[in-house]
């Protein structure tokens, strides 16, 4: 238990922020960082060539924080890469034990860290995650709270549900660099595929069942606003790893759904004329489940 000891003595955490236009929101995320209880943080802020004034207002947050930490860096880049490559850019720069990865807009309670740090971790867990509260008013706290424990074995559960947190985690700074950092082979997601390839890589998850984490919910989510980046990566990574290790599980419908989902995404990406789109649109009836429900809907039944 890390109640013993002094702050001198407790695992160096590197949080990562990760921004891009998150100025409407970076300064209550930068505050929910700076006022956590657990004292051992360095903080890197990482930019991928934002629009907004989100960087002139961390540059100015800098300037009355950084002696709050151990180290306080701020990484910016001139082009708009993705999550993955933004995330490690920021993983050159940091020198802590664990590492958590936060979204420039979602927030930390205060106990996160030692919540999460104080209890007894065997060394063959590379990531250890909690529950995470939704939100539309961070003085409300109005959304559902999730995150649920992962069965074994992980990657054959990962192919039904993600049930971590990304903003609720904390990865062993080890494990990441065994895995050679986030796949930028899928650069607007970074969470999946960093959980699947320490599912394969057979590291340790742990699950806290307490809540940690502030997620967001707000019309610029990535994953809520039809943004065609996140969902190419999305489907091209189910595609090149979910569709095998299915099989392999004798997921043979989820695998089936899921390949037509990548089908139908490349169809509406690549052709651009409403008849294409009604094409793409109809495949929809090759799922069992949706026809059944269309026709419910239809005819009235349930």
């Amino acid at each position: 238990m890390l109640d013993n000891y002094p702050n001198e003595s407790l695992p160096l955490v590197s949080i990562i922020v990760v921004t891009y236009n998150s100025g409407k929101f970076i300064i209550e995320t930068l505050n929910s960082v700076k006022n956590q209880e657990y004292q051992n943080i360095e903080l890197i802020v990482t930019d991928d060539n934002s629009k907004d004034d989100t960087v002139a207002l961390i540059q100015n947050w800098m300037l009355n924080n950084a002696k709050r930490f151990i180290n306080f860096e701020l990484v910016t880049s001139n082009i708009n890469g993705g999550i993955a490559p933004n995330i490690n850019r920021a993983l050159k720069f940091i020198s802590g034990e664990w590492v958590k990865v936060l979204p420039g807009d979602d927030i930390l309670f205060p106990d996160a860290i030692w919540k999460m740090l104080n209890n007894e971790i065997d060394p063959s867990v590379g990531l250890i995650y909690s529950q995470a509260h939704a939100f539309y008013d961070i003085k409300k706290m109005d959304g559902p709270i999730f995150g649920s424990a992962l069965p074994k074995p992980y990657e054959r559960s990962l192919l039904l549900d993600n049930p971590i947190p990304a903003m609720a985690t904390l990865i062993r700074r080890d494990a990441i660099e065994t895995l050679d950092g986030y796949d930028e082979r899928y650069p607007f997601i970074d969470d999946l595929p960093m959980w699947y390839k320490i599912a394969i890589e057979k590291w340790e998850i742990k699950f806290l069942e307490c809540v940690t984490a502030g997620y967001r919910l707000h019309t610029h989510n990535i994953s809520k606003s039809g943004y065609n980046p996140y969902y190419k990566s999305l489907y091209q990574f189910q595609k090149e790893n979910f569709i095998w290790t299915g099989l392999r599980y004798g997921l043979f419908y989820l695998t089936y759904t899921r390949y037509l989902d990548y089908i139908i995404y490349r169809i509406k990406e690549n052709r651009s004329h409403p008849i294409a789109w009604k094409f793409a649109d109809s495949l929809n009836f090759l799922k069992p489940s949706f026809c059944w429900d269309y026709f419910k809907v239809k005819i009235g039944w349930g």
